[in-house]
């Protein structure tokens, strides 16, 4: 089974916390990366990849409230936890709170408690993630990419990856909700379109975005079927497609969601594939029923 790579931010030139700590206490694979001042935290605000923040006043003085209000206009489905052993009060956040609040930082064990929390309501079951995974990559190996294999897997907070031409397909269900976003450079794109049509001229800016939005169009069928194999039935939209980063489709999610580049030899710099998915059922079972999955979330989704 794929490991699931988690990204986390440490804003904090005091907070001693390594990877191995939390991949024993959590069971999943980390990476940290550290920042130390307010402006090498910014450069991290719109990473595709960040799982959560971590945050301390050791910054400077309001530099925690200064990257809490900036981070939420960039994108305000990361997680932002904050530690802060003086109890004081939280009222320099403005109407919106951090989504944890640590107040002790003598040991590890609540820090880590309470990131796992937080991971907990954003991590895809295993079999689920696999389902997924299996799906997405099948239908590109079968259909665009013969050679098609995953370069990477991330769970992450929801912001749609922003490349030259993406799609986007908003899904729901009885117990479900969610979208499906795919993305590529025009140059990966076009050999696609090349190799899978072959002699035609070459394809101009609506060409390909057709194109992505049928690669987005069977990869959705596909993990609608692999989905409907473990009881979780699910109606697909109408691809939304667009060139640039101006996306239609806002997705916020209060799980998370699963960031797939798939590459090959027509996809050199990779296809990137991301699945929010909200369930009322956590289990990827028939059997399981929303009376076992009490703390499973929801999402909100927009059209802009």
């Amino acid at each position: 089974m794929e490991q699931i790579q988690r990204l986390l931010i440490v804003a904090s030139t005091e907070i001693q916390l390594e990877a191995s700590e939390l991949e024993r206490a959590t069971g999943h694979q980390f990476e940290i990366r550290r920042v130390d001042s307010v402006d090498a935290a910014r450069q991290h605000f719109a990473s595709p990849y960040a799982t959560a923040w971590l945050v301390d006043d050791s910054l400077g003085e309001g530099a925690e409230t200064e990257l809490f209000a900036d981070l939420k206009d960039v994108n305000d489905c990361v997680p932002f936890i904050y530690v802060d052993p003086s109890s004081k009060p939280l009222s320099g956040f403005g109407p919106d709170l951090p989504d944890q609040v640590v107040r002790s930082t003598h040991d590890h064990a609540d820090l880590m408690e309470r990131i796992d929390e937080i991971l907990r309501a954003r991590v895809f079951e295993p079999q689920l993630a696999q389902a997924i995974t299996e799906a997405a990559k099948a239908t590109i190996r079968d259909s665009f990419v013969p050679d098609a294999e995953l370069r990477g897997s991330w769970l992450r907070a929801g912001q749609q990856p922003v490349h030259e031409v993406n799609s986007t397909i908003p899904f729901c269900g009885p117990h479900v909700s969610g979208r499906l976003s795919v993305s590529g450079s025009r140059s990966t794109l076009t050999r696609i379109y090349e190799a899978t049509v072959p002699g035609a001229v070459a394809p101009r800016d609506r060409t390909l975005e057709d194109l992505v939005g049928e690669i987005s169009n069977q990869v959705l069928g596909g993990i609608k079927r692999n989905l409907g194999a473990g009881g979780l039935d699910l109606s697909i939209g109408v691809p939304l497609v667009y060139s640039g980063p101006a996306c239609p489709v806002r997705y916020r999610t209060r799980s998370g969601s699963l960031l797939l580049h798939v590459g090959g030899e027509r996809a050199p710099d990779c296809l990137s594939l991301d699945v929010s998915f909200d369930s009322l059922r956590r289990s990827y079972d028939p059997s399981a029923s929303l009376d076992d999955d009490d703390g499973a979330a929801t999402g909100v989704l927009a059209f802009l």
